[in-house]
């Protein structure tokens, strides 16, 4: 095939490859001749995805644990200001 520099892969199937040499291809990985080049494809993704996955939950539960501390705080905060309130209105 050649060294593939970029491959692209859109939500219908097409596959898109720019080769080293500068000429595209495009290939439909929903046909049966195809499925090979499909396998290969999901092979290189796969770990890829599970990296970027993985990332974004340690970013998403990173800003859980600040906000749940954050929460914390804010009720340690009403609280402490809910008697004072009642007493001024006596």
């Amino acid at each position: 095939m050649g060294t593939v520099v970029q491959a692209s892969l859109d939500e219908t199937g097409q596959l898109t490859l720019l080769y080293e040499d500068g000429r595209m291809d495009l290939k439909n990985l929903s046909e049966q001749r195809h499925r090979d080049l499909m396998i290969t494809v999901i092979e290189d993704v796969m770990p890829k995805f599970k990296l970027l996955t993985s990332a974004q939950k340690r970013k998403v539960e990173g800003r859980i644990k600040f906000l749940s501390a954050i929460t914390k705080e804010m009720q340690k905060i009403a609280k402490a200001l809910l008697p004072t309130s009642s007493e001024s209105q006596k």
